[in-house]
């Protein structure tokens, strides 16, 4: 590694049009960087500052033809890329092809590179069924997770994953595909509850009251327990849906409702009332959530009752 490695006044770059080496040598540069012109059309080019390290190592002809920034040899800097300073002579231009046909050829090893990188990954996916877990990665359908995005970063560099990640993401495809199943349920119920409301002479749905502090009453349908991922200690969230007079919502559970001697489940079709922050859903305005609740009681009534 160089360390002590002094400036120069020669300026190295690649023009993109030309495709060649450019070098120019500025007599009081001012900084690392500078656009340059190349020699053979004038175009602009970004250069950077040639830093060189003076040892005994003899000047080999190769550094007569370098485009790195860096010189580490017994020219200190004055050979180094030498060659793309002038385009007038017919040396350089034979250098120039020669330079252009290196080019070609990496840029071609570079893509046969990927094609076989390609057909590799694709032979794993298919080796072992893992198909479905890449194209699913790739959809903007997955929810937003660190360890989601660290696989699908894989899969888009074309690099196969473990036996346990590919479990993994397996897991959250089964959870997705089961709160699609969840939702459809609930709408299913949300629409039976609509037909008995009918056949009783009632409005189907009503829209859910929304706002800031909303006074909410209704009969606790249901309830679940989360893995809180916000939460520092790790504990899990206590979720209960509510239902009202052709409404309903989701909520966490208030502390005042939780007690020690007795499950969860033994909320349910008891009838609470409690004050909340109410957000509808955007695509069915008879559901939605309520954040921060508080001032919590069970209260003994036969039916639910409307917010």
């Amino acid at each position: 590694m160089i360390i002590a490695a002094q400036p120069t006044p020669y300026y190295l770059g690649t023009c993109k049009t030309c495709n060649r080496p450019v070098r120019v040598t500025v007599e009081t540069p001012a900084n690392d960087h500078r656009t340059i012109g190349c020699p053979a059309c004038g175009e602009d080019v970004a250069a950077q500052r040639l830093y060189a390290t003076t040892t005994a190592e003899i000047c080999h002809p190769r550094c007569h033809n370098a485009t790195g920034r860096d010189c580490d040899c017994g020219c200190g800097g004055h050979n180094h890329g030498r060659t793309w300073a002038t385009s007038t002579s017919e040396a350089v231009a034979d250098e120039v092809a020669a330079w252009r046909e290196r080019q070609a050829q990496a840029e071609d090893r570079r893509a046969r590179a990927h094609a076989s990188k390609v057909r590799a990954f694709e032979q794993w996916a298919a080796d072992t069924e893992s198909g479905d877990v890449v194209a699913w990665l790739a959809s903007d359908d997955r929810p937003a997770s660190e360890f989601l995005d660290s696989l699908a970063e894989r899969v888009a560099e074309y690099r196969a994953l473990s036996p346990a990640q590919v479990n993994g993401a397996r897991r959250w495809i089964e959870a997705a595909a089961r709160r699609i199943e969840r939702r459809a349920a609930a709408v299913a119920a949300t629409l039976a509850r609509a037909a008995e409301r009918v056949a009783l002479g009632l409005s189907a749905v009503q829209p859910l009251p929304t706002g800031k502090g909303v006074e909410v009453t209704g009969v606790i349908a249901a309830t679940a327990i989360r893995d809180n991922h916000f939460a520092r200690s790790g504990a899990a969230s206590y979720r209960m849906q509510v239902q009202g007079d052709g409404w309903e919502l989701w909520s966490t559970v208030p502390a005042a409702l939780l007690s020690g001697s007795e499950p969860l489940s033994a909320l349910r079709g008891r009838t609470v009332r409690f004050i909340a922050d109410v957000e509808a859903d955007a695509a069915n305005p008879a559901t939605g959530q309520a954040k921060r609740p508080r001032k919590a009681a069970l209260i003994e009534t036969a039916q639910p009752v409307a917010a």
